[in-house]
């Protein structure tokens, strides 16, 4: 038998697709006499191998940076050096251990752990990732009161769970937590408490408020903050109030500062 050797007939064993083949499905490649209108151009071209390898090519540099740091190496770091606030539930330190927690573990690349929107990278049956995740859940169980963990510890915690439960009790009934913060920060006097002791103690209101989902402006802050000065430094009101732009609550926090100095220097001299 001779085979066929013709052009039409080497076409229609060619896996190739033709500038006139038609197929159905995702990813077709379709002609001008097709159901695609049509100008003999081939539209919605798609070639899933090479997304693949592109977005698998693309991705690997994200999960080297992920693994930066073994299990091994972070078992030997004694988190309360890095960490060195203990959440407490009556410490009103939320804010400030949340920042320093959250510092120490972006900068040891293991953020993926505690986070929820990074789950689908959550290894399954990863030994390793298991090991990482341990090492997280005892860094929690350090930097936390005797009294929360208590409150928060279960008999499988991993460190996403742990970090959510935590989260949860100081931001759970937002609303009615933030009247009663809003009403404490504007009572806030300065009292015998130096400058830098009264500008914390309100920056420390306004950061819980904050984490409450109450963003106070900074305008608010230096209005509070002059409300409640100590009678000592009332001449300084109409000095920075009278200012075009008004000064930031940063800016008049030095200006009270440098008074306090100059009245120091007064005292001894």
């Amino acid at each position: 038998m001779v085979s066929d050797t013709s052009p039409s007939a080497a076409m229609d064993t060619n896996p190739v697709s033709s500038p006139r083949s038609s197929h159905d499905g995702d990813g077709v490649l379709r002609d001008a006499a097709g159901d695609a209108p049509g100008d003999g151009v081939l539209h919605d071209a798609i070639l899933p191998d090479a997304a693949a390898v592109a977005a698998a090519t693309a991705a690997a540099p994200v999960l080297l940076a992920l693994r930066a740091f073994p299990s091994s190496v972070l078992q030997t770091i004694d988190i309360c050096h890095h960490v060195t606030i203990v959440l407490d539930l009556h410490g009103g330190n939320y804010t400030q251990w949340r920042r320093f927690f959250n510092t120490v573990v972006g900068m040891l690349s293991v953020c993926e752990h505690i986070l929820a929107e990074a789950a689908p990278l959550r290894r399954h049956h990863d030994p390793e990732w298991d090991m990482v995740d341990h090492c997280i859940v005892h860094w929690l169980y350090t930097t936390i009161s005797p009294e929360l963990v208590d409150a928060v510890m279960q008999l499988e915690d991993t460190a996403a769970t742990l970090w959510a439960t935590i989260e949860s009790i100081f931001r759970d009934n937002q609303l009615s937590r933030a009247v009663y913060l809003d009403a404490e920060y504007h009572t806030v006097i300065q009292g015998d408490l130096t400058i830098m002791q009264y500008c914390a103690r309100l920056k420390s209101f306004t950061d819980q408020l904050r984490d409450l989902g109450q963003t106070i402006t900074d305008t608010q802050q230096l209005f509070n903050m002059l409300r409640g000065l100590n009678t000592r430094y009332h001449h300084a009101i109409p000095h920075l109030t009278s200012r075009v732009p008004l000064p930031t609550f940063l800016q008049a926090r030095s200006f009270l500062l440098l008074e306090e100095h100059r009245a120091e220097q007064s005292t001894r001299q």
